[in-house]
C-alpha cells in the first residue's frame, strides 16, 4: 500500500478529490483509510471531515482522528 502526506487540510482535501497539483489523480482509487489531524493548518481537520462525508464518492472511506488537543 502507498502512503500519502500531505501537510495541510487544503493539500488533503486537493488530494481526495483531486483537484489543484493532484488534478493528475482524476479517475485513481480513493485512499483506503484516512488518518486526519483535527488541528491542520490552512483548512482545519472538521472542516476536511465535513467535506469528505458530505461527498457521495468519499464519505464511506474510514477516518481515524488525531489530535494532540485534550
Amino acid at each position: 500500500n502507498k502512503l500519502f502526506h500531505v501537510s495541510d487540510g487544503e493539500e488533503a482535501l486537493d488530494f481526495i478529490f483531486a483537484r489543484g497539483k493532484y488534478a493528475n489523480r482524476i479517475g485513481e482509487k480513493h485512499p483506503k483509510i484516512i488518518l486526519l489531524d483535527l488541528n491542520l493548518p490552512k483548512v482545519g481537520g472538521l472542516e476536511v471531515l465535513r467535506q469528505i462525508r458530505a461527498n457521495e464518492a468519499t464519505k464511506s472511506i474510514p477516518i481515524v482522528i488525531l489530535s494532540s488537543s485534550k
